[in-house]
C-alpha cells in the first residue's frame, strides 16, 4: 500500500513537472502594434508600395529596440482616424497635439518640430515678421485642414487689430495651390503651408519660382495611441524607448538624413 501511494505521488509530481515544462517552453504570444498613417511627404510617403520617411523609420527603430512587431499602413486620414477609434489599429501618426485629441489619444514624446508659414514668389521681397506684412495679399491654402484653420485665426487677429485682412483662396489639393503660386495664377501672392511640406513639393515638382518667407506658428508632430484600445503599459514602454533613443541621439540622426529637426522632449 505504501509503495503504491509512493508511486502515485511520483506520477503526480511527474505530471506537474511535465505541465510546467510545456507551459514555460511554449512560445509567448508575440506583442504587436498596428499603426495608420497617410501620404504626407516629407514625413511619410510610399515608393513602389513601401512606406518610407523619417516618422516611419523612427517608429520601426523604436519597435526593433522593444523587440515587438509593428505594422504600418497608409490610409486617407479620415479612414485612418476612424480605424483607430474603433480599435482596428492602435496607433496613428503624424499629428499635432490638441486638447480635443488628448481626450481619446495618448501621445508619444514629440517626434519632430516643424512650422507653418508663408511661401511667396522669388520676385516678392516679403520677409514675414508680423501681420501688417500681409495687408493687401491674396493667400492660397489647402483646405479644409489644420493650416486653413490657423490661417483663419490670423485673419481674426488682423480684424481684432483693425487691420484690413488679407483675402484667401482655398484649394482641395496642396500641389494645386503651390502650382498656382509658381505660375502666378489666380492673383495668389502667397501660400500658407507647413514649411517642410511646401519645400518637399517645390523640390519634387520643380516649382523654382517660389521661396519660404517666414513662419507664423511653430509646432511639434507626434505618434498617438488609442486610450481605449492600447495597453497603457505598452504605451509607457514605447515612450520610454523613444526617450532612450532620443538621449542617444538616434532620433536626431534619422531626422538629419531628411533635413528635419528633432524636438525637445516634453
Amino acid at each position: 500500500m505504501i509503495q503504491r501511494g509512493h508511486m502515485r505521488l511520483q506520477a503526480l509530481y511527474s505530471g506537474i513537472i511535465l505541465f510546467l515544462f510545456c507551459f514555460l517552453a511554449s512560445p509567448a504570444k508575440a506583442v504587436e502594434l498596428n499603426f495608420n498613417t497617410e501620404e504626407f511627404p516629407p514625413f511619410n510617403y510610399s515608393e513602389e508600395g513601401i512606406l518610407l520617411g523619417p516618422s516611419v523609420e523612427i517608429l520601426r527603430r523604436i519597435c526593433l529596440e522593444m523587440k515587438i512587431t509593428c505594422n504600418v499602413q497608409s490610409r486617407p486620414w479620415r479612414q485612418a482616424e476612424i480605424e483607430v477609434r474603433i480599435g482596428k489599429v492602435q496607433g496613428i501618426f503624424v499629428l499635432a497635439k490638441t486638447e480635443k485629441l488628448e481626450k481619446w489619444l495618448s501621445f508619444s514624446p514629440p517626434l519632430l518640430k516643424t512650422e507653418y508659414g508663408f511661401f511667396v514668389r522669388k520676385s516678392d521681397s516679403l520677409r514675414f515678421k508680423n501681420l501688417t506684412d500681409l495687408v493687401g495679399y491674396r493667400v492660397g491654402v489647402y483646405g479644409p485642414s489644420d493650416t486653413s484653420k490657423y490661417l483663419n485665426q490670423l485673419i481674426e487677429q488682423m480684424k481684432n487689430r483693425r487691420l484690413p485682412p488679407f483675402s484667401t483662396y482655398t484649394a482641395y489639393d496642396e500641389f494645386l495651390i503651390f502650382r498656382m503660386l509658381d505660375f502666378g495664377r489666380r492673383k495668389i501672392k502667397a501660400v500658407y503651408s507647413n514649411r517642410d511640406v511646401g519645400k518637399a513639393l517645390a523640390k519634387k515638382f520643380g516649382f523654382n519660382n517660389i521661396r519660404y518667407a517666414g513662419a507664423s506658428k511653430h509646432l511639434n508632430y507626434y505618434i498617438a495611441f488609442s486610450k481605449a484600445h492600447t495597453d497603457p503599459a505598452l504605451v509607457r514602454q514605447f515612450n520610454q524607448t523613444f526617450r532612450k533613443l532620443h538621449r542617444e541621439r538616434v532620433i536626431h540622426q534619422i531626422l538629419k538624413k531628411y533635413r528635419l529637426r528633432a524636438a525637445k522632449l516634453d
